[in-house]
């Protein structure tokens, strides 16, 4: 195959595999330290919620919000300590800026910079759960050639983690998903098949 071959498939699979990404529905938790609402402006703390808004228009599909929704969670982010799940939020808009982006230089890039932002957030935060399910979701959408699978895994694993140590409706309803998952990935190595069936009734999704 010559480069001009390797790149056109390069672009086609990087543009089915960065697809839209489901939003979480746990609602986003107050940012910590000196993101912290009580701290923080509040034209400061709208950035936050205007970005994780636009996010979810970008999941929908809404064409030039992902990238409004990264301008807006670099500003809140440049203004505050730390904060996971903004952090994570904001590698999920760069995934989808390269699923939208028409150029196979700039969908790598951005692919690589969501990357590192969702790995930043993990830092950060490795028990929150709307961190581990952002990274999850989006480590599990990316081609293979990014080798993000066993990061998807372990994100999947500690989600498990995480819910059984204190459940709840909002979360069973995204470890439906998850559990699914865990079933096609590893049939033979966990009670998933049970615990899928748990987080179903908890949820009222039955």
């Amino acid at each position: 195959m010559n480069f001009i071959h390797a790149t056109r498939a390069l672009a086609v699979v990087l543009s089915l595999a960065c697809a839209s990404l489901p939003a979480a529905v746990v609602p986003p938790v107050q940012a910590t330290g000196a993101g912290s609402a009580g701290e923080t402006p509040p034209e400061i703390m709208t950035l936050r919620e205007q970005g994780i808004e636009l996010h979810a228009r970008a999941v929908e599909g809404e064409e030039g919000v992902a990238e409004q929704a990264a301008s807006r969670l670099e500003r809140y982010l440049d203004r505050v300590e730390e904060d996971g799940e903004a952090q994570a939020y904001l590698g999920s808009a760069y995934t989808m800026m390269a699923r939208d982006a028409s150029s196979v230089i700039n969908k790598t890039r951005y692919a690589n910079r969501g990357m590192r932002h969702l790995d930043r957030a993990l830092e950060s935060s490795p028990r929150e759960f709307s961190v581990r399910l952002i990274r999850a979701r989006v480590n599990s959408s990316l081609p293979k050639m990014f080798k993000r699978a066993g990061a998807a895994l372990e994100d999947m694993l500690a989600l498990d983690e995480i819910y059984r140590a204190a459940p709840s409706p909002a979360m069973a309803r995204e470890m439906v998903g998850i559990y699914e998952e865990l079933q096609r990935r590893t049939p033979d190595t966990g009670p998933w098949v049970a615990r899928l069936g748990e987080a179903r009734e908890l949820s009222g999704s039955r």
